[in-house]
């Protein structure tokens, strides 16, 4: 092999990416197998040390699954720095890293330790939490979560909600310099621990415990958005809501969507190859990947049809490669949801969840943010599916979002309740006022049900045509068949419309 003395050499550089890449996939693998093998348990053992095993499993698999993410990251750096390398030796390099999870600007994380390969175009430099710093901050911080954690000191009752609150206020104060401090001080038992209690509503008395999904987000997103990615995989196994699974979905027990039957394998959470892509929003350009989440994908393709500059304005990079996502709570607060860059992937790197046509991400990452912070699961499964592990009540999951109904989605994406419209009418009306209209289908389909008809399942209205008719676009991208129906078959063949406004 030759030396490059003025550079790295692109050849060694390559090979190497691909070993570490082969590291990455048997750790998948390994991850898998053990998660196939503690689920098969259930079958053959009970009582309380199963219990115990199966309730450690996931913040195991969590630190497999970081560990496999982060050797995927540095193949990846790898590759990159081999490219730059062929770009100078032929006069056409183009300057360092551009795009990735950031897209329109924010540097993608990058692994922590270690110097870049050699060479002339260094590449990314490694995120450093800019100051000030001040100990006292972060002391006051990690003395409100001991308050949490001791609770008042007696019953064996842990800090409750004015805790919680005064532990968050702390924590958001702290400065991108002083959050990565107090993350790396913090055990992962006493984080774990904090998680349990964060995610605890429950209550004694008149004591109120826990928080709900928005304030425990505002919790971890106050720190996602200013900490390295070595922290925030930390804090991710800890409270795992922060990185939602998708161990439950469809298409991870079944291997398939239950309705657009594409087959799926080796689900893993990866740096996605597309950007950010908000330059030139458009609705028809979504689709909703392999999560059964119809209902909330077209709402945010209905959305994003009414008003594209109200999507594009709520998403943004920050400098640590997180991406942040205005979401809006129950009483119509603007909430940031702060999300890692990783996205749910396949076998082959492709994106599992909502994406665009070209690849961009910035459907996927409403979609995260959305996961993270939804609270109203009622369970749902795939028709021939009941009970446990399909319809089942979650939150923090991909598998949260899957199966509910018509009017649940619109307030987290444009801050205004959903309305149910009069028919074909109401419809028309509200789509002419810039509103997104979206419309499900019965579980039976009609005998005459048109050519790209699919029951249970959500479409939007993507056009009002001069002849009288309407033309329904489906969440499942621009190669799905559109319908095109009049008021009749409209009303005939489609329930319960609701129209959407995003708020000004």
């Amino acid at each position: 092999m030759a030396i490059y003395r003025k550079g790295a050499d692109p050849v060694a550089l390559r090979a190497s990416a691909r070993r570490l890449e082969l590291c990455a996939t048997t750790a998948g693998e390994v991850c898998d197998t053990a998660g196939r093998a503690v689920s098969s348990l259930r079958s053959q053992w009970g009582g309380g040390d199963l219990e115990h095993l199966a309730g450690s499993w996931p913040a195991a698999e969590s630190q497999i699954r970081a560990l496999r993410d982060t050797i995927t990251r540095m193949s990846r750096t790898l590759e990159r720095q081999a490219g730059q390398q062929d770009d100078t030796s032929t006069g056409t390099g183009t300057g360092p890293f551009a795009g990735g999870a950031g897209g329109s600007g924010g540097p993608a994380p990058v692994p922590d330790g270690g110097d870049p390969p050699a060479g002339p175009t260094p590449g990314p430099k490694p995120y450093v939490p800019p100051g000030p710093f001040d100990q006292e901050h972060v002391d006051a911080a990690k003395d409100a979560v001991k308050d949490v954690l001791d609770g008042p000191g007696f019953w064996s009752m842990d800090g409750n909600r004015d805790d919680l609150e005064t532990m968050r206020d702390r924590i958001n104060e702290l400065t991108p310099a002083e959050a990565e401090a107090f993350i790396q001080r913090m055990s992962p038992e006493d984080l774990a621990r904090l998680g349990r209690i964060m995610k605890d509503e429950g209550g004694f008395l008149w004591v109120d415990d826990g928080l709900d999904p928005f304030d425990r987000s505002e919790v971890t997103s106050g720190l996602l958005s200013k900490i390295t990615p070595a922290s925030a995989t930390k804090l991710q196994a800890a409270m795992p809501w922060s990185q939602p699974g998708f161990d439950t979905t469809d298409v991870a027990l079944d291997g398939q969507q239950s309705q657009d039957g594409e087959h799926r394998s080796d689900l893993h959470y990866g740096l996605p190859s597309g950007e950010l892509g908000t330059d030139d929003l458009s609705a028809q350009d979504v689709n909703q990947g392999s999560f059964s989440d119809c209902w909330a994908i077209a709402s945010l393709t209905a959305t994003t049809q009414a008003d594209p500059d109200f999507v594009r304005d709520n998403i943004t990079v920050n400098p640590n490669g997180t991406v942040d996502v205005r979401l809006f709570d129950h009483d119509g607060n603007p909430r940031v949801v702060t999300v890692t860059a990783d996205l749910p992937l396949d076998a082959n790197g492709n994106p599992v969840g909502a994406h665009g046509t070209n690849g961009e991400t910035w459907p996927a990452y409403y979609e995260k943010a959305f996961a993270v912070v939804y609270g109203e699961d009622d369970g749902g499964a795939p028709d021939g599916k009941s009970g446990a592990p399909y319809d089942v009540e979650e939150q923090g999951t991909y598998g949260a979002v899957e199966w509910d109904y018509n009017d649940k989605a619109p307030s987290y994406i444009t801050g205004n309740e959903a309305h149910g419209v009069d028919g074909f009418d109401g419809a028309v009306r509200a789509f002419n006022d810039k509103q997104g209209v979206i419309v499900s289908t019965p579980s039976d389909a009609p005998a005459d049900a048109p050519e790209g008809y699919v029951t249970r399942h959500v479409y939007y209205v993507q056009s009002v045509n001069a002849d009288g008719t309407v033309t329904l676009g489906n969440p499942w991208g621009p190669d799905a068949t559109k319908i095109t129906v009049n008021h009749d078959e409209f009303d005939r063949l489609f329930d319960d419309p609701q129209a959407m406004q995003p708020r000004s």
